[in-house]
């Protein structure tokens, strides 16, 4: 559309400077008159058919913002089933630690008090066959009771899973409508100052037959300058556009893989002595072992960019699965035997409780990868908004350390 308004333009402009100039000679006036009506009447046709083009850019300029609409309000409903699932996956974890308990308390009973004998003690001291029966019938519910348990433990924990994988393709299908979104407002803001120039070169045509052009040619060409601008930023926007797409789509073909392994070199330890948050340089640490790559959504059991799923990245199996949220993490690890205190070492992992330090209502963890005195420099995700990975060093008072 472009190239055709400009090759309009230069046609134009060619015809403006071919026109002969007329004679003065007094017999000659009528072909004079004849000349300049021939003239005006060039010009009407040319006015024609620029308006033509300014309809047509107004009807592609009336279709990208009514595209802008539909991609907004497809946004607005992934959100906020994004928003769902999450409350969903914050309620089948709850089910799960709570029900994790009380399976592990059986198990511990089943040893040390041997309750599959107990069992059969109950129904050999039947006094009757009757109640023999009575009473087998009373432990094949308790059984059957614990299967049901643990089938269901087994059914939460595999929705979890699936609700994990859905959540995190609509968050990706989010980011790639609203990278679409963007580069409709840029072809938008292209069409505009496309429409602006053939606007302004109809009105300089106009203004050559009215003695007024030198005004309207400088505006033509501020306004060409800013379609050129336009036309740079957009083909840069569309490059940077391009290689988010890519990334978006190798994160959404990686669900489900392995997340890199814990940058094994400590951050510094913050030697200015008050709390100080820094972003690290690139969101990604190095793989031990060889390999490397971004951190990308990975169908375990905690949500994709949160802080827990950060720390599970990083440790890998050394720290387990189904913890719940951040505050929770203490009681579930010490739960399944590891040590929980207020000791703080480098490659632990430090609980904030709810409301500690700055956290949220759900708790916040992190790994503590220096410690100098009553100071500990960590290495954390989604902390108060900042996204990728954040360094920081904080005061190590009111929080507990899990050693993995």
């Amino acid at each position: 559309m472009k190239k055709q308004v400009m090759s309009f333009l230069m046609l134009s402009a060619l015809a403006l400077t071919a026109v002969a100039p007329l004679a003065t000679a007094a017999d000659d006036v009528d072909s004079q008159i004849e000349s300049k009506n021939q003239t005006i009447n060039s010009l009407k046709e040319k006015e024609a058919t620029a308006q033509a083009e300014v309809d047509s850019i107004q009807s592609e300029v009336s279709k990208i913002e009514e595209k802008a609409a539909e991609l907004k309000a497809e946004n607005e409903k992934l959100i906020a089933n994004s928003d769902k699932l999450a409350a969903q996956i914050d309620t089948l974890n709850d089910r799960i630690i709570k029900r994790e308990v009380v399976i592990k308390k059986q198990a511990r009973s089943v040893q040390t008090n041997g309750t599959s004998a107990n069992y059969i003690d109950v129904v050999l001291d039947a006094d009757s066959v009757s109640d023999a029966i009575t009473r087998v019938q009373a432990v094949t519910k308790i059984v059957s009771a614990n299967n049901d348990m643990i089938n269901q433990q087994k059914k939460d924990k595999e929705d979890v899973l699936a609700k994990q994988k859905d959540n995190a393709e609509k968050i990706l299908t989010v980011s790639k409508n609203q990278k679409a979104l963007e580069s409709d407002e840029q072809v938008l803001q292209q069409k505009q100052a496309d429409l602006k120039v053939a606007q302004l070169s109809l009105a300089a045509e106009r203004a050559t037959a009215e003695g007024d052009r030198s005004k309207l040619l400088d505006e033509k060409a501020a306004a060409q300058a800013t379609a050129k601008r336009v036309a740079e930023e957009q083909a840069q926007a569309a490059a940077k556009q391009a290689d988010e797409a890519k990334k978006v789509q190798e994160s959404l073909n990686n669900v489900g893989q392995a997340a890199p392994t814990p940058d094994p070199t400590p951050a510094p330890d913050g030697s200015s002595g008050g709390n100080v948050s820094t972003p690290d340089p690139t969101p990604v640490p190095p793989v031990t072992g060889g390999g490397g790559g971004n951190y990308r959504p990975d169908p375990g059991s905690y949500p994709y960019g949160q802080c827990t799923w950060y720390v599970k990245s990083y440790f890998g199996s050394r720290v387990g699965d189904f913890w719940g949220n951040g505050g929770q993490w203490g009681a579930s690890a010490a739960a399944d035997g590891y040590r929980v205190d207020s000791s703080p070492a480098p490659g632990t992992v430090a609980v904030f409780g709810p409301g500690v330090a700055g956290a949220s209502g759900y708790g916040h963890v992190a790994v503590v990868v220096a410690v100098s005195g009553s100071s500990i420099t960590i290495k954390e995700m989604n902390y108060a908004g900042i996204s990728g990975v954040n360094t920081r060093t904080i005061s190590a008072a009111g929080l507990q350390f899990i050693h993995v």
